[in-house]
């Protein structure tokens, strides 16, 4: 549901530390989704381009359902967050899927 786009300009590397400039880019269309499934979906029947992360797109992108674009303007990674109060104590289930994410997506 963003209506913006981060992009960075690399000098042919894929450090931060070399990057010319980070831009936001103001996006606008005639379709909008706050899920990335959905996003893809409407990518793969054509409807326009999308900015998500690689777990959504990578199958796709490995058969040739889909090809991406401005690879020299993207972040060199993106992050996912499990975010919980530290001062309270975690549940076991919740205890257990962040030790499962944690590990999984190392």
């Amino acid at each position: 549901t963003r209506d913006y786009w981060h992009f960075i300009d690399f000098k042919k590397t894929d450090s931060r530390k070399d990057a010319d400039k980070e831009k936001n880019l103001r996006v606008s269309g005639t379709v909008q989704y706050n899920s990335g499934h959905s996003l893809v979906d409407a990518a793969l029947k054509g409807l326009g381009i999308v900015q998500l992360p690689d777990y959504y797109v990578q199958k796709y992108l490995a058969s040739g359902e889909l090809v991406s674009l401005l690879d020299n303007y993207r972040e060199p990674e993106e992050s996912i967050w499990a975010v919980y109060p530290h001062n309270r104590h975690l549940s076991p289930k919740i205890r257990l899927l962040v030790d499962y994410l944690a590990e999984r997506l190392a």
